[in-house]
């Protein structure tokens, strides 16, 4: 158990020092797929997703994209052309730059390809998803969304399931299209929003053949809805109903937090915990009792298949002094496993896979 915990420990601390997100790969039970996919680990400030390929990590810098080997050390720009300068090219030739992409929104690595959305650049009109070699060499648009704004999109069993928001005879949807990465010409749509005046897909993911998401309209009175989407059958659930706060999806449970009040000039609030089972029946509330990290206020920021990861207040009225905001690490049973203070500054989010390093 002490080596479990001190490894836990320095996954935590490496990532920390990083700022960068954590990966988990698939298989999606089809024998060539290799698939890594950015699960929002441990985040510093506004830190990047990190993307976990066969010879090391893929991440950007700014709008540059960089490659790490397996030690986390020598970062390369992913850039073939030997005379390139990247970020240090005058900011007319930058884009020029084989590693450069314009307000990249999501990075994803598929069978051998990185997957990389990003906004207009280069004349283009809107968002798109492109399909890039590993040493950045070649790039492919595969995908362009109907409007601007950011695409969000993850990798199911050879096809991408992207959203967008789409405006249709004066609505404004969130839509999920769903198409083959090899024939991205057979786009379906598996899901659109109905009666939001400003709605917003977040926190995308799959588990198994369900894909699960947060619907939110950012109208006057913001509402959150919580979906679960049966991608065998296309049939959209309601999923932990009463929960407006976000949940994470674990091998065997989901952590849903409920907001009960709330000060927007102190930035205060309470939350309750509640844990429910993976169809969606809520099976009990959560208590210090069960995780003591729940006592002193802390928040659950992410659940993988061994771990529970929780932070203690860090902005707002209610944030604990510095030097006593901890991180974290839970087994399912309540045994803490590890537990680092947090870095300096404002600690956003953890979320996933904290472990894989």
């Amino acid at each position: 158990m002490q080596r479990i915990k001190s490894d836990l420990k320095l996954a935590v601390v490496l990532l920390c020092v990083f700022s960068l997100t954590a990966c988990e790969k698939s298989n999606n039970n089809e024998p060539e797929d290799e698939y890594s996919v950015c699960q929002m680990g441990f985040t510093y400030m506004s830190g990047n997703p990190m993307i976990e390929s066969p010879d090391g990590y893929y991440v950007f810098n700014g709008n540059f994209l960089n490659f790490y080997d397996k030690s986390l050390e020598n970062p390369i720009v992913v850039c073939s052309r030997p005379e390139c300068m990247h970020e240090n090219e005058p900011e007319d030739k930058r884009t020029e730059c084989n590693a450069f992409f314009g307000s990249q929104t999501d990075l994803k690595y598929y069978n051998g390809f990185l997957y990389i959305s990003a906004d207009a650049m280069k004349g283009d009109e809107a968002c798109s998803i492109y399909k890039v070699s590993l040493d950045g060499s070649e790039r492919e648009k595969i995908y362009t969304g109907a409007q601007g704004g950011g695409l969000q999109f993850v990798i199911y069993k050879g096809d991408i399931i992207v959203f967008e928001k789409q405006y249709k005879e004066d609505e404004v949807k969130a839509v999920l299209t769903r198409f083959p990465i090899r024939n991205p010409e057979e786009p379906n749509i598996i899901f659109e929003s109905h009666d939001l005046e400003d709605p917003y897909i977040n926190r995308l993911e799959y588990d198994g053949d369900f894909l699960y998401f947060e619907l939110s309209d950012y109208s006057e009175n913001i509402e959150n809805f919580n979906y679960r989407i049966d991608l065998k059958t296309n049939e959209a659930l309601l999923f932990c109903d009463e929960m407006d706060n976000g949940f994470e999806i674990g091998s065997d449970r989901v952590i849903a937090t409920k907001n009960i009040e709330s000060n927007s000039e102190n930035w205060t609030w309470v939350n309750e915990i509640y844990q429910y089972s993976k169809d969606g029946k809520k099976e009990k509330k959560l208590t210090e009792e069960d995780y003591p990290a729940l006592g002193r206020g802390a928040s659950v920021q992410g659940v993988d298949g061994q771990y529970i990861y929780m932070a203690d207040i860090n902005y707002g009225a209610n944030a604990l002094p510095e030097e006593e905001r901890y991180i974290y690490v839970y087994t399912y049973d309540g045994e803490e496993a590890a537990r680092v203070l947090q870095p300096g500054g404002t600690f956003n989010y953890i979320s996933r896979a904290a472990t894989t390093i």
